[in-house]
């Protein structure tokens, strides 16, 4: 008998694996050793066959929230964009009351107060899958109007609960800070964590998962200082009661590491992610879980942060394919995955991949979670700023200004992402000549960059190299174009390392204003440092690349030494004839450039050739910049003048003088 009683009973699923859970769970109550344990009678054990054929949730099994709500969409068979909202609604709940349930099963309380809780969490829960339901309601319900009703709801339902309370407080907060409703996410939030000090002190999980949450939601609202006092303070909790090496603890690393990724620290962001990717790579722990995912994916958008490109590819690849493994074809973790892999393509200058997954990814993200969310409005943000760079500039600016207006009512106007949004939109008035409305776009990012960030950031660094850029353009004021494109250099150096391509754009820029201030030399070290760094991180076959050439090329003509200037001009002209499609306006650009050339060196007949031939592919070109069409213009009239045809001159100095006026 002892050793019967000491025996671990056999699920019967054991022997027969078409048994399912439910059965198992009825047939281990029905035969549990402890009396107090069994059904308490006949009734109530016919109840709950019943239950089960007729697809409800029977009571012998653990009442965890996703199996309540996997038997209610089976039990109503509800429409899919039905379940869809109940399972974006529960996500936050499953892990909160999963961990209560242990909790209820492991600790050494009364077990009948112990049971008495797990059942009234299971009511409550009900209660809210319920009137969510529109069979229950009669009516199609928002997950808004669920998380708020259960909010009303919570005083009274869980009064006597406070354990309970607590928790699904937490879970709200996460839920809405999902949807992207900030301010009543931050209120559930402190809420949890106030009952959590008060039930269990200062020194307790429950708290650290309170912190934790609060940190992240911080961290999304800009907020970086709070976000990473409330991240320590998780992780220094969960370290003091799990030790250094709980799974646990991979999650508190890999936060706090994307948090340093943003803040511009990306030495202490590496170091910290690598600590969590350790304590996911202990034996037994396997990689295709939800946290491993995570953590390749914040790793990704490091190393495409620090230029490391090969390494990012792969990274993002096995991100992408452990959370398509995990949530099928569509999810916002999947979204966030092809979100960094468009944005690899672009460093990349793989432009039109780029655009394909940023679509992508922002059909899913609108499907997910509706047309107006914080991260629909930065998939916004990131697609226009590819048109730009596209030099779709009428199409982008649509998108940044349908954007702006998003990112502004949930974020309000100091959000560094609505910051970024502004500057992009400035980007498009620079481009378009529009100095005058730009740069004040640009002065106030670099001012709100310096009051957010301090004097070393690489967002700061971005503005300071974008105003300093307009500022060449306007001529003006090239001292202080200057001072800011040299600190943009410092800044970019001491925080990304002397061979990032973004230090080869900002050394290009400083180049170019070392030429117009008539500094040939300097102009020439920085045009050759910046070709240096780009054939060596990106290539030879880059669009950054070809643009070093024939910064260098262009320097060398107005040097008068067109022999030196001719190979890096047609290189860059090969390169891009390779890379970009053909109605490209860089392509004509280019080979007007190098007819000037080969003018300078004598060979007319070539010369000829290019300039006439892309000065019509230059008008036919709705994308073509007037500038650059007057600039060929000019180079017919030169060449003609130089050929003694003075009536193909004349014809061309006439063209010149109708072109519309554009700013200077």
């Amino acid at each position: 008998i002892l050793a019967l009683e000491s025996e671990e009973t056999q699920r019967p699923s054991m022997r027969n694996t078409q048994i399912d859970s439910e059965i198992d769970a009825i047939v281990l109550k029905a035969i549990e050793k402890q009396p107090d344990r069994r059904y308490q009678s006949m009734d109530a054990f016919a109840d709950d066959v019943r239950r089960y054929l007729h697809g409800e949730a029977v009571l012998a099994h653990p009442p965890r929230v996703m199996y309540q709500l996997h038997k209610l969409i089976l039990r109503h068979k509800l429409p899919f964009a039905f379940a869809g909202i109940l399972i974006a609604v529960m996500i936050g709940f499953g892990a909160a009351t999963s961990l209560l349930w242990r909790q209820a099963v492991s600790a050494q309380k009364n077990e009948a107060q112990s049971r008495k809780t797990a059942e009234r969490m299971n009511q409550f829960l009900r209660n809210m899958l319920e009137s969510a339901d529109p069979y229950h309601s009669g009516r199609t319900v928002t997950v808004r109007e669920v998380l708020d009703q259960t909010v009303r709801d919570l005083p009274t339902e869980l009064r006597n609960y406070p354990e309970v309370e607590a928790a699904v407080r937490c879970s709200l907060g996460t839920t809405y800070q999902s949807l992207g409703l900030y301010d009543p996410a931050e209120n559930q939030l402190r809420l949890s964590l106030q009952m959590r000090q008060n039930l269990f002190g200062n020194d307790h999980l429950d708290v650290a998962e309170s912190l934790h949450a609060l940190g992240c939601l911080m961290k999304d609202k800009g907020q970086f200082a709070e976000a990473d006092s409330y991240l320590q303070q998780a992780l220094q909790m969960r370290q003091t009661l799990l030790g250094e090496k709980h799974p646990l603890l991979a999650e508190s690393y890999r936060e706090i590491g994307e948090l340093h990724l943003i803040e511009g620290d990306f030495q202490e962001s590496e170091s910290t992610l690598q600590q969590a990717l350790a304590i996911l790579n202990q034996d037994g722990i396997p990689h295709n879980s939800p946290e491993y995912e995570k953590c390749l994916n914040v790793l990704g958008m490091l190393l495409i942060k620090t230029g490391k490109y090969q390494d990012a590819e792969a990274t993002l690849k096995n991100s992408l394919d452990i959370s398509q493994t995990i949530w099928g074809p569509q999810h916002p973790e999947i979204a966030k995955n092809l979100n960094q892999i468009a944005k690899l393509k672009r460093e990349q200058g793989d432009y039109n991949a780029a655009e394909e997954y940023f679509r992508q990814t922002l059909e899913m993200n609108r499907f997910l979670l509706g047309e107006e969310h914080s991260v629909v409005f930065v998939n916004l943000n990131d697609l226009a700023k590819l048109l730009i760079d596209k030099h779709d500039a009428e199409a982008a600016e649509i998108l940044l200004r349908q954007a702006l207006d998003m990112g502004s009512k949930l974020l309000g106007n100091l959000h560094p992402d609505v910051i970024t949004c502004r500057n992009n939109l400035a980007t498009i008035l620079f481009q378009r000549g529009e100095f005058d409305a730009a740069e004040p776009l640009f002065r106030e990012a670099v001012e709100i960059d310096r009051q957010t960030w301090g004097d070393r950031h690489p967002d700061l660094a971005s503005s300071l190299n974008n105003l300093g850029t307009l500022l060449l353009a306007e001529k003006k004021n090239l001292d202080e174009a200057q001072s800011l494109l040299e600190e943009a250099v410092q800044m970019s150096k001491e925080l990304l390392g002397e061979k990032h391509p973004l230090v080869a754009t900002r050394v290009f820029n400083l180049a170019k204003v070392f030429q117009a201030e008539g500094n040939l030399d300097a102009a020439e070290s920085n045009f050759r440092e910046s070709l240096s760094i780009r054939q060596e991180v990106l290539g030879p076959e880059h669009k950054h690349t070809a643009q070093s050439l024939i910064g260098l090329g262009m320097l060398y003509e107005a040097k008068q030494d067109h022999a030196a200037a001719e190979p890096l001009i047609r290189e860059t002209l090969k390169i891009y004839q390779n890379i970009l499609p053909p109605d490209d306006p860089f392509i004509p650009y280019t080979a007007s450039a190098l007819g000037s050339c080969l003018t300078g060196l004598g060979k007319y007949e070539e010369a000829e050739s290019l300039l006439t031939e892309n000065y019509i592919l230059l008008t036919q070109n709705p994308k073509a910049n007037p500038k650059e069409l007057s600039k060929i213009l000019n180079r017919l009239v030169e060449l003609y003048d130089k050929m003694n045809n003075p009536k193909q001159a004349e014809h061309y100095r006439e063209l010149l003088q109708n072109l519309p006026r554009t700013p200077a």
